[in-house]
């Protein structure tokens, strides 16, 4: 029987060693199904990820491709001044730098604009369908339309005393356009009505774009005859209205240029229609709405040194601060005269008394008022007074004063909302240069008054508001439409009409129309 087999015990072992490869085998064919199935989640993962950025590059490309496709026609050019370029604006300017070495000293890299030429273009397709001319539509100022048209846009390009093309931005133009059947009509308040105002881009390079945009609150301009008057006033060349205190201070003037050139009966631009700014607070809904601050705040809440051409029943307008509202000031008088006008109320350890004089109210109507509202707001004496601290180009010291100004007085009068007032677009054009000359203090007082400075400090108010949560009474745009509605032949401030204007929209009322 010894050779018959091996004995009982190897059996077993080698039946042991084979149920144990039996137990791999089934692990590692189970590893391996599960890399498969593993892998092929991968796959699909990667395949769809693949489609899905298939699909995004595709995307972008149409709205690539759809950009590039947009087509622009120039139908027509004309230069203003039309004959040939406008050499008083130099003779003006070396008056204004009072020698010849100054002038070529600062305009060696940036010649004066003496002439400009229109552009206008009207957009041939925006898609790759075949399709017509894109239509655009005009609107007046109670948003009924007027009239479809193809959609144009018109540049300006800057040209030298020799007719160069410049290639370099920094002047300031205010463009108006009049259609003829404004033009036809009797002048009302002594003047004629604007149908649009161009708002002007610089794009850097000597040419700027234009978007016209429908005058708010003019009278009804339905329908429109398509053609008319475009005005353009030259103001500030080569970044003179961007200059700050006290660089200008040597020269006879501010270098503002008070020219204007003009064509007749040239088509319509397109036209935007004028949209009301946002309402980012409600006064109606407050017990007490306080003003605070200088004469244009006081003209804006419809008063005017110790008259109210206008009084909204909740309001409470005391003294013209002045300039008390600058950096070196504020925390001395202006809040000292804050807390002596107005301490008891913003307290609220006494109620506002309303106005005794009833003449000229608006009531809102609201019931359940309560809280009080604190309205402040500062540009004009930053911007372009002669008085004060020096600032430097981006008014770090004006934007910190708004900061710790806010921060004070929420600290003081923790219950109390406070909204803050933007800038108002000032317009030097309207500014009577002969009388003005006359006066040198006048010229003094808008020596640094510019659209450019004044916008850039409504910017940076927004920027600061945004991040403090205190709401902005965004008055820019409005104010920047409307030209013809300064006081007599000041920049700055504007007629009761505009200003009531601008605190209806504050107080839930209708877009008035004048």
């Amino acid at each position: 029987k010894s050779g018959n087999g091996p004995p009982a015990a190897a059996t077993e072992s080698q039946m042991r060693g084979q149920r144990m490869i039996g137990v791999i085998f089934l692990l590692a064919l189970g590893m391996f199904v599960s890399m498969l199935q593993y892998e092929s989640t991968i796959m699909q993962l990667f395949a769809t990820d693949m489609l899905a950025s298939k699909v995004g590059i595709a995307t972008m490309d149409k709205s690539k491709k759809k950009k590039m496709q947009e087509k622009w026609e120039t139908i027509r050019t004309f230069k203003l001044p039309s004959e040939q370029p406008d050499v008083t604006v130099v003779e003006r300017l070396k008056r204004t730098t009072q020698n010849e070495t100054e002038y070529q000293r600062f305009f060696s890299r940036c010649k004066p604009t003496t002439q400009v030429e229109i552009i206008e273009e009207r957009l041939l397709a925006n898609d790759g369908d075949g399709e017509g001319a894109t239509k655009s539509t005009l609107y007046g100022s109670n948003s009924s339309t007027l009239s479809t048209k193809t959609r144009t846009r018109w540049t300006i390009q800057s040209m030298d005393e020799n007719g160069n093309l410049k290639q370099i931005g920094g002047d300031e133009y205010f463009p108006i356009f009049y259609d003829n059947k404004q033009l036809a009509k009797n002048p009302m308040y002594g003047r004629d009505i604007v149908t649009a105002v161009g708002k002007v881009t610089d794009n850097n390079d000597g040419t700027y774009a234009l978007t016209f945009v429908a005058a708010p609150y003019e009278a009804d301009m339905s329908p429109l005859l398509g053609s008319g008057t475009f005005e353009l006033w030259f103001g500030y060349t080569c970044g003179i209205g961007r200059m700050t205190r006290p660089s200008k201070d040597h020269w006879l003037d501010g270098g503002f240029l008070f020219t204007k050139h003009s064509r007749h009966n040239v088509t319509s631009p397109s036209i935007e229609p004028f949209r009301a700014p946002e309402v980012t607070i409600d006064f109606s809904k407050f017990s007490s709405a306080i003003c605070f601050g200088d004469s244009v705040m006081q003209n804006v809440c419809g008063k005017a040194w110790a008259t109210y051409y206008f009084k909204f029943d909740n309001m409470i307008v005391n003294e013209n601060l002045g300039s008390e509202i600058r950096r070196d000031q504020w925390r001395g008088e202006a809040m000292q005269k804050l807390d002596e006008w107005h301490g008891a109320v913003l307290n609220g350890t006494e109620a506002s008394v309303g106005h005794r004089d009833k003449r000229n109210i608006i009531s809102t109507s609201r019931t359940g008022r309560q809280g009080v509202v604190l309205l402040l707001g500062s540009a004009a004496w930053e911007g372009y007074s002669n008085l004060g601290p020096l600032e430097d180009e981006n008014f770090s010291d004006s934007i910190q004063m708004y900061k710790d100004m806010i921060g004070h007085i929420r600290a003081k009068y923790p219950n109390v909302t406070i909204a803050w007032r933007s800038p108002t677009a000032p317009h030097l054009h309207v500014v009577n240069e002969e009388l003005c000359r006359k006066k040198q203090e006048c010229m003094d007082r808008i020596r640094y008054e510019s659209v450019a400075t004044m916008q850039y400090l409504f910017e940076a108010q927004k920027t600061v508001m945004r991040q403090l949560d205190v709401p902005f009474l965004d008055m820019w745009n409005p104010s920047y439409l409307s030209p013809t509605w300064h006081m007599e032949g000041d920049s700055t401030h504007f007629h009761k009409w505009q200003n009531q204007y601008f605190m209806e929209i504050f107080h839930g009322l209708p877009l008035p129309h004048r």
